[in-house]
């Protein structure tokens, strides 16, 4: 009896890690950071150009020329102490490349020293550029949806 036990507590000694592991492969699974709706998408460059916005007002607008103005628009910038918004002017380039199995637009916006990359998601219809706003864990997102 004692045997059967003792043979039992090692056994739940042995599997608790896998277990465990096996619970935060779970929970990790569970707590992707989330992205916009829509389906990564190519978007010819005529239809990036024009005027973008965020949730907040902030305005970034793409110019046929490669020129862009931002006003206080989000973004992850690759600056110090975290600076998620921005105002100023600079230059656009758009690329495309494979995301998985789809193709997908992104727009890099650089002010001089600073810069900030926006992925395209959605449809043609209503097209939308967006980035993750610090760690992706936290689940933060830029949205910039596109203005008529």
């Amino acid at each position: 009896m004692f045997l059967g036990v003792g043979a039992v507590g090692c056994l739940a000694v042995l599997l608790a890690p896998v277990v465990l592991f096996g619970l935060f492969i779970v929970f990790r699974a569970l707590t992707v950071a989330p992205e916009p709706d829509g389906e990564p998408v190519v978007l010819a460059r005529e239809a990036l150009t024009g005027t973008w916005a965020d949730e907040n007002g902030g305005t970034l607008t793409l110019a046929a020329d490669g020129r862009f103005t931002a006003d206080g628009v989000c973004g992850e910038f690759n600056v110090r102490n975290e600076v998620y918004t921005r105002t100023g002017t600079g230059e656009w380039t758009k690329s495309d490349d494979r995301y998985e199995d789809a193709a997908k637009t992104e727009v890099r916006i650089e002010f001089g020293g600073s810069w900030a990359q926006y992925e395209a998601r959605g449809g043609a219809a209503s097209p939308m550029l967006w980035t993750f706003l610090g760690d992706p864990d936290e689940g933060e997102l830029c949205v910039l949806k596109k203005r008529s």
